[in-house]
């Protein structure tokens, strides 16, 4: 379910400084309106009232090149992601279909004649919908078959960036008559100075594609503060040893030196500590290499308790839930040099709640956590479990911490 919208991020967003046009949040009310059907705006307006900001359709449909207050644009993306539970997915697909409607191709038509004009009509474009943002061109390259936009001075919701790389990719496809591919790479509420978005397209928009998000998640686990027990690499080559042999274990080795790394997991030492940052690679590594799925990354975590030299040492803490919770927190310091591991325990209701605070590395790495912690409280009571991820920094929206339900 997702996150009530409170008071306070009501007040935020309304205290953002510029206006939108009230077109930009019609194209959000008429692709719900179109898959939802008409009882979703009754749900959306009642919502708005309910927030303190009554609007109705059919105004913003009257008056929908009247300015409004950015906030509320912002405002209105959060509640239809609320009231419809809207993952990233559908976000992508509600900014996609803004450039669908006959009243965009209408008001931007004169932008669509060719690559070329598109290009140059970008900052125009933005400013026919905001008052607030500077939207430039980076790079545009035909013949590479990729662009690169980055809006500055714009901070609204990470709700409102998703919704762009639907968007985006959108507009630019209109012109192309080809599909286009987008992912942020830099993002001001990841603590860049801009938002970056890379569009590809054509043959060569998955290698594109691909070669920038390697480039980035390089660079962004460089600088990721923290170090890790040489023990979770070890279970790591325990498990592909296992999987794969030692041919899928040189794989990977070769996957982290073509991208400027290199572990040897046999001359890892297992009580050493090493880069955090470099955790994540590996972890993406064998992905790559190996074709691992997530729930192969999710076994892989869920094997790991069971060949932890570590576990083993506390292990006899973990006969009881209780005494796993009070044993928690230095667990997961005997792994890692950052992060507070929290568990609130629920045995009578048979669940238990694992929050993660201070640590925010990949979303890769909350798979094998959700493997990982699933087994370590299987050994306790004796039991199979279901296990989900309810909060996420990774899923858009600002999250404190990770949250882990397991429930038996």
């Amino acid at each position: 379910m997702e996150k009530k919208i409170t008071a306070q991020t009501v007040e935020k967003l309304m205290a953002i400084k510029g206006e939108a046009r009230g077109v930009t949040f019609l194209y959000d009310w008429e692709f719900i309106l179109e898959t939802r059907g008409q009882n979703s705006l009754k749900k959306i307006e009642a919502r708005m009232a309910e927030l303190g900001y009554p609007i109705k359709y059919s105004e913003i449909k009257r008056k929908k090149m009247a300015f409004y207050p950015i906030g509320l644009d912002a405002l209105s993306t959060l509640v239809i992601k609320e009231l419809f539970n809207l993952d990233e997915r559908q976000l992508k697909e509600m900014g996609a279909s803004k450039a669908k409607f006959p009243l965009f191709l209408k008001i931007f038509i004169k932008y669509f004649v060719s690559f070329d004009s598109l290009v140059k009509g970008v900052p125009k474009m933005w400013r026919e919908h905001y008052t607030v943002g500077d939207l430039e061109v980076v790079e545009a390259d035909n013949e590479k078959e990729l662009a690169v936009l980055r809006l500055k001075n714009f901070s609204t919701h990470k709700a409102l960036c998703i919704f762009l790389t639907g968007y985006f990719p959108q507009v630019l496809s209109v012109v192309l008559g080809a599909p286009v591919d987008c992912r942020e790479t830099k993002c001001v509420f990841d603590g860049d100075d801009y938002h970056e978005f890379l569009l590809t397209w054509g043959d060569k928009q998955k290698r594109e594609l691909r070669e920038a998000r390697t480039k980035n998640i390089t660079a962004k686990m460089a600088n990721v503060k923290g170090e890790a027990r040489g023990v979770v690499f070890k279970t790591d080559a325990v498990f592909v040893l296992k999987e794969k042999g030692r041919e899928g274990l040189e794989k990977v080795q070769s996957e982290l030196k073509s991208k400027g790394h290199f572990i040897d997991y046999e001359q890892i030492k297992t009580m050493g500590f090493y880069p955090l940052g470099l955790r994540v690679l590996s972890l993406l590594a064998m992905q790559k290499a190996l074709g691992f799925s997530e729930k192969d990354i999710e076994h892989m975590g869920a094997e790991a308790p069971k060949a932890s030299l570590i576990v083993k040492l506390f292990g006899k803490f973990l006969f009881s839930i209780d005494k796993m919770s009070s044993q928690a927190p230095q667990l997961w310091a005997r792994h890692y040099t950052v992060g507070q591991l929290e568990v609130d325990p629920h045995e009578k209701e048979k669940y238990v709640v694992v929050r993660l605070r201070g640590l925010d590395i990949h979303p890769l790495f909350c798979v094998y956590l959700k493997g990982y912690f699933s087994t370590i409280i299987r050994m306790i009571i004796n039991s199979p479990i279901i296990s989900e991820e309810t909060k996420c920094s990774f899923t858009g929206g600002k999250k404190e911490y990770h949250e882990f339900l397991f429930k038996w």
